[in-house]
């Protein structure tokens, strides 16, 4: 007997196998969390300019003499401006300082994601290779079963076993092959688990990520 799967078993073995190392980059938090960093980063990077020193050129055009007849005039101006930012009671060490403390709650939230993304993904993984063992388990409790069965049934046909005999080897092969097929779903469905903690799920299912 060879007990075949009614189920459409996901793979994962080959390029899907390799691309689950993309969990740390493509999970939802930890993308949320990296854009956090960033923000905090860009934020830190602005507090930081804004107390250093700038000279700036201004350059202005006024038109007038709009009312009166004639060819309007016109004022324009250019200026060099330097701006040092004087002492103003430590407001800017504050606010830069509380800026870097943003950046670094933001690090440790990215990593805190990445190690509960990774921790997900080889939980997800172990599952799958212990439904793996478990399915070959029950196919080979079911070809046996299937094998009890044949057996008994040619007992049973030169009157060498009886019904009963007959009838509890069906049962068992019925109870072996509902056993099988429950752990196929459990397995595919644990393979789908490893896609979604792997952050590959809807490419798989060839949905938008965005």
């Amino acid at each position: 007997m060879k007990a075949q799967s009614p189920l459409f078993d996901v793979n994962v073995v080959g390029s899907w196998r390799a691309e689950l190392g993309v969990a740390g980059q493509e999970n939802w938090k930890v993308r949320l969390s990296t854009a956090a960093k960033q923000a905090a980063e860009a934020e830190l990077k602005t507090t930081q300019g804004r107390s250093l020193s700038s000279i700036n050129l201004e350059v202005s055009n006024t038109r007038r003499d709009w009312v009166s007849p004639g060819v309007p005039g016109s004022d324009q101006s250019v200026m060099l401006v330097a701006r040092q930012a004087l002492y103003a009671g430590g407001a800017d060490s504050a606010r830069i300082a509380q800026s870097q403390q943003k950046l670094t709650q933001a690090q440790e939230e990215l990593d805190s994601a990445k190690r509960e993304s990774s921790r997900l993904l080889e939980q997800a993984v172990l599952e799958a290779e212990s439904l793996g063992q478990l399915v070959e388990s029950r196919r080979v409790a079911a070809e046996l079963a299937a094998e009890s069965l044949r057996m008994i049934r040619e007992q049973y046909a030169y009157r060498r076993g009886t019904l009963l005999d007959l009838l509890t080897a069906q049962e068992t092969l019925n109870y072996a092959g509902r056993d099988l097929i429950d752990a196929q779903v459990d397995r595919a469905m644990s393979t789908y688990r490893i896609l979604n903690a792997a952050a590959l799920l809807n490419r798989f299912l060839g949905l938008a990520a965005d």
